[in-house]
């Protein structure tokens, strides 16, 4: 029993029997009670701003708060435990280079990988490997594949899990396992391809001379394109072309050195308009995305620079962002803090970022702010990120090459909050 429970024990029995110190008891109460509620209230007080603390410095020192750059964005709670890479026995040897990824739904995954082995200074035995999952990555499917692969600009794209199309002209309906010739004719070579809206677009040069750059489109879960009922221009153009929809593309084409021209079909082909420019006098187009089927589009523009020893201006390391909401009729810039070359828009607001050292971003506002997510800090990575794909808001994929003296394999790293936590998943390459 406490000392202050003795003392209201005595006082009760002192008062209860008329003795002359009782009140002297009771106020003895009193003050101990009193000097223990301070106590009290000064060890909570020290408490909550203990807890301040460890949240002012959880911020300063998160993967966010080190690189944000204006609103920051609430942090998901962080793991107990960073998950863990255990490496494969034996991984493949040579060099080993990821073309493309693509996660079109969140169980199917494709990562395309080439292999140098033996690698000489001109040439070498290449050998192109094909890594499906249909389980999150908790397991791979990897085998030889008949595709060309050129690193690290090789096309391709997925309409959902089972239908998918490369830009050297394949299609596969098993989810990238086996791979067939698509039928576009003999004579013509895919320059750019896009999905949206189960529609495959499609731009292919002529590889005999004479007949130019023509559009082609045609269903995703079929093998076969067919010319557009219009072609929005004659002779040799070609472009990159994106899809937007069932009825809707863009077909960006710069001309000279700092401007161009947008044309635009949303009657599946049968007319074309031609659309501004979307970067400002003095800058390269470095790509146009769009967010889903609705009317917002990106655009990242590389400011050019002037050198002695160049006739012309070459890119720069500066890049500037061009965004519209009504489908490219008008556009507004904006800066590019995080120099990002790769959008990856999701929504109006939304977009993820991949710029050229291998570092991705995420804005939530339009652009405006942008806030790095990888490199991830709480995650000792020590390959090469090399691909990135994402899906929504909150999903992105990153696939890193490790290459230890045992023989290199892939890591796939997924986010599912935004980029403040990411999971591992190792894809053991054979190693033959």
């Amino acid at each position: 029993m406490s000392g202050i429970e003795d003392l209201v024990r005595d006082a009760f029995v002192a008062h209860e029997s008329g003795a002359p110190d009782a009140s002297g008891l009771l106020e003895t109460v009193r003050e101990r009670s009193a000097r223990r509620r301070r106590r009290d209230w000064i060890a909570a007080g020290v408490a909550a701003a203990a807890v301040v603390a460890l949240v002012v410095a959880v911020t300063i020192t998160s993967p966010g708060g080190r690189h944000r750059i204006g609103p920051a964005i609430s942090p998901s709670p962080s793991p107990t435990r960073t998950p863990r890479v255990k490496p494969p026995t034996a991984g493949m040897p040579g060099l080993v280079q990821v073309a493309a990824s693509a996660f079109p739904t969140a169980d199917h995954g494709v990562v395309f990988v080439q292999q140098c082995h033996p690698c000489q200074a001109r040439g070498g035995t290449y050998t192109n490997w094909v890594a499906v999952t249909n389980n999150g990555g908790r397991s791979w499917t990897v085998r030889k594949t008949p595709l060309r692969l050129t690193v690290p600009n090789f096309g391709v794209v997925f309409a959902d899990a089972s239908n998918g199309w490369t830009e050297s002209g394949y299609v596969t309906h098993d989810g990238g396992l086996t791979w067939q010739k698509a039928k576009i004719g003999t004579r013509w070579t895919v320059d750019s391809l896009s999905v949206a809206g189960g529609t495959v677009w499609a731009v292919a040069e002529c590889a005999h001379g004479g007949c130019g750059t023509a559009v082609f489109s045609g269903p995703a879960t079929g093998s076969t394109l067919t010319p557009a009922p219009r072609q929005p221009f004659s002779g040799y153009k070609p472009g990159w072309i994106l899809g937007q929809g069932a009825d809707t593309a863009y077909i960006p084409r710069q001309s000279g050195w700092f401007s161009g021209v947008v044309f635009a079909t949303r009657d599946g082909g049968r007319s074309w308009k031609e659309l501004r420019w979307p970067c400002p006098v003095g800058t390269y187009a470095a790509g146009l995305l769009a967010a889903g089927t609705s009317a917002s589009l990106w655009q990242a523009c590389n400011v050019a620079v002037k050198k002695p020893h160049l006739r012309k201006p070459a890119p720069g390391r500066t890049f500037l962002l061009a965004r519209s909401n009504d489908g490219g009729l008008h556009w507004e810039t904006r800066p590019n803090p995080m120099s990002v070359v790769e959008l990856h828009p999701v929504s109006a607001l939304v977009a993820w970022g991949w710029d050229d050292m291998g570092h991705a971003s995420r804005t939530t506002d339009g652009g405006t702010t942008w806030q790095q997510v990888w490199p991830a800090a709480s995650l000792a990575t020590t390959g090469t990120p090399e691909a990135f794909s994402s899906q929504n808001a909150l999903t992105a994929e990153i696939t890193v090459a490790v290459s230890p003296a045992t023989g290199t394999y892939l890591v796939v790293y997924r986010t599912h909050d935004g980029g403040h936590t990411w999971q591992p998943s190792v894809i053991a390459l054979p190693a033959r």
